[in-house]
């Protein structure tokens, strides 16, 4: 663990933008799901809602001076249209105008239903008065609204008239009251006359005008399926996300390489893809060999730690993982090869006797292999099994077994991979791995060889790996992305702080190609160059 990096630290989860990106590219089928399940609920409850059709009717206040205009009479004061569309929306609420409605319609609806469905608003840039009727009707929704409009229209004539009525008697009594007036009196004439217009302008005056009659409504008001439709699918979506990153802030898997390289606080020696899993530099076994672009990413690994062994002499290094199933096996098969191909004389051990797996992935004789020899049962020569491997063809040519010592031929300039495997299955693995045998061994391999790679147990499983540390001089830690979690990764590291070991670095196993620009760089360079050759492995990305 670098200094001045606690376990307890906590990492940010969400430092970037492309850490969104991921959760909503990881997390996609589900914002899809509630996206469609909003817009669906949303369509499904508007085809269950009654339709409701709405309509207008609209009046105009008329100025009494256009009336006395037609009379004769010079106009009066003018009031402002604003101050007359307010009054007669006033006027349009009165309680009878509803009762002579519902009696118009025929008792159809009562005048407290007509209320309820009629609403009185003013356009405040025409001064029109809107008599707008509701109704899941379409028709009767316009004759609503037009009957209470012509309802209107003959309440306002009606107050008029009387305000005349009283306008006439009030000239009666003047012209009654009036009496025999001297030789050229004009009096008696002029009351007469106004008299005369008052009553002309009582059966003309038209104090409100309908300037437009309610049409039945083609389409309904409410409910608009597609409007609500697309406010259900935005709401789903937005639902989906939220829950989404919900689902991501209880999830402590460790995903993309760089939370993983955070959170472990190690210096990252590079990754392998998750189509590595199981595979061999061109095994002989009939299984997939691994693809150019995880052998590529190997050699990434290995120069990497070529760069630390020149600060740290790291002759031996110990591959390991928190659980099983991280590709610590993967990763030391592969940094094993690349080793060799590179022309390093290296050894790889198979220190896992619990679940050894190096054999059959190599297509290797199981035995005698580490235990054999630890336990005095085989001699190293019998047990060390030699893989040439071809480096023209980056790892996809041919290649051959042999028992060391026998005669071999590199190819190239690599140099042979040497193999000992795990042996026979014993009761007590931990001890074996803690004996002074072990020790011997490991002494002396590391003279005789340049790079000695050991495949060792996961660190959390069992106590095997621990008990081997303080003779290797190197660590790498593998941990598989998502899969790994935080609490995993802390103990793992919490188990290696209690070691003097120096901690090389992190390998990332099962990285996505989604979540590494360099897979994306690399598949383009690595795809004619696998057609060309006919590699299987062309079909892996």
């Amino acid at each position: 663990m670098p200094e001045g990096r606690t376990h307890d630290e906590e990492v940010a989860r969400y430092a970037s933008l492309q850490d969104y990106l991921r959760v909503l590219r990881e997390r996609w089928p589900l914002i899809a799901i509630c996206a469609v399940l909003g817009a669906g609920i949303a369509f499904g409850l508007s085809a269950a809602q009654p339709k409701t059709y709405q309509t207008s009717a609209k009046l105009t206040p008329r100025q009494q001076a256009e009336d006395l205009t037609l009379i004769g009479e010079s106009s009066g004061p003018i009031s402002a249209p604003q101050a007359k569309a307010a009054e007669l929306s006033v006027l349009a609420t009165r309680e009878s105008i509803a009762k002579r409605t519902a009696d118009a319609l025929g008792n159809q609806l009562g005048s407290e239903a007509i209320k309820s469905k009629v609403e009185i608003a003013i356009d405040v840039q025409t001064s029109l008065v809107l008599i707008t009727a509701t109704d899941d009707d379409a028709e009767r929704a316009a004759d609503i609204a037009n009957e209470y409009a012509q309802q209107v229209e003959r309440e306002a004539r009606d107050v008029e008239r009387e305000q005349l009525s009283e306008s006439l008697a009030v000239v009666r009594r003047q012209r009654d009251d009036a009496g025999p007036r001297l030789p050229g009196d004009l009096t008696p004439t002029i009351l007469k006359e106004r008299f005369n217009r008052l009553q002309a302008l009582k059966q003309i005056v038209r104090p409100v005008e309908i300037i437009t009659n309610a049409s039945a409504p083609s389409s309904p008001i409410s409910p608009k399926p597609i409007r609500n439709s697309i406010l259900g699918l935005l709401g789903g979506l937005f639902l989906g996300v939220v829950l989404a990153f919900a689902r991501d802030a209880i999830d402590t898997r460790l995903k993309a390489p760089r939370e993983m390289e955070d959170y472990f606080g190690l210096p990252r020696l590079g990754q392998m893809s998750e189509f590595a899993f199981a595979r061999g530099i061109n095994p002989s076994n009939g299984s997939k060999p691994m693809s150019p672009v995880d052998i590529e990413a190997a050699r990434i690994i290995r120069t990497n730690l070529d760069h630390l062994s020149s600060e740290h002499d790291m002759r031996s290094v110990a591959i390991t993982s928190s659980l099983p199933e991280e590709g610590k096996s993967t990763v030391a098969v592969a940094l094993a090869s690349v080793s060799a191909m590179a022309g390093k004389l290296t050894l790889l051990i198979e220190c896992d006797l619990r679940q050894p797996v190096i054999a059959e992935r190599l297509g290797l004789d199981p035995g005698p292999g580490l235990s054999d020899v630890l336990l005095g049962q085989a001699q190293p020569r019998d047990a060390l099994q030699v893989v040439e491997i071809d480096p023209t063809q980056g790892g996809n040519g041919s290649r051959k077994r042999e028992r060391k010592g026998s005669s071999s031929k590199s190819a190239g300039a690599s140099a042979p991979l040497v193999t000992l495997t795990a042996g026979s299955a014993v009761p007590n693995p931990a001890e074996l791995l803690a004996s002074e045998s072990f020790a011997d061994m490991m002494d002396k391999v590391t003279k005789g060889y340049e790079v000695v790679i050991l495949d060792t147990s996961p660190l959390l499983s069992v106590v095997d790996t621990r008990e081997l540390l303080p003779v290797v001089d190197g660590v790498i830690v593998c941990a598989r992305s998502y899969q790994t979690t935080r609490d995993q990764a802390r103990a793992a590291c919490e188990a290696l702080d209690h070691f003097p070991v120096f901690i090389a670095g992190l390998v990332v196993t099962g990285v996505r190609h989604s979540d590494d620009d360099y897979y994306t760089y690399y598949h383009h360079y690595a795809k004619p160059r696998e057609e060309l050759a006919g590699s299987p492995a062309s079909a892996e990305h």
